[in-house]
């Protein structure tokens, strides 16, 4: 079932899923787009989250101090693995340095391997 609707998605949506399943918990908007930010401008990273979260890839929690997001835990199992498989784990983990100003912040939230790689 998860192939026929990950197969369904845009390319776009498929590439910003696969980047965010590195966040293993709930994640912010900002840090997913960070995560998307060397493919996307910021606000276009935002709608296709806003898709991800309609389409129910992507379960939003809202609370006083504003929205977090998360991945289902068998679709985040399942577009991690996709990842792997294209490669773009490997790139990923080369271009967090740049992109995350205060990794150690989001250490328990990410994939530990990627986080580990951008911490100097």
């Amino acid at each position: 079932m998860l192939d026929w609707s990950y197969d369904l998605l845009p390319e776009s949506e498929r590439v910003i899923l696969r980047r965010l399943s590195v966040f293993a918990e709930a994640f912010t908007l900002e840090a997913a787009q960070i995560a998307a930010g060397d493919i996307l401008e910021r606000d276009q990273a935002a709608e296709i989250i806003a898709s991800l979260v309609a389409k129910s890839l992507i379960a939003v929690e809202t609370n006083p101090s504003g929205a977090l997001y998360r991945i289902p835990a068998i679709t985040r199992a399942y577009v991690h693995s996709k990842m792997v498989d294209s490669g773009e784990r490997n790139a990923l983990r080369n271009t967090t340095r740049s992109r995350f100003e205060n990794p150690s912040s989001v250490a328990n939230s990410c994939d530990r391997e990627i986080v580990a790689a951008a911490i100097p």
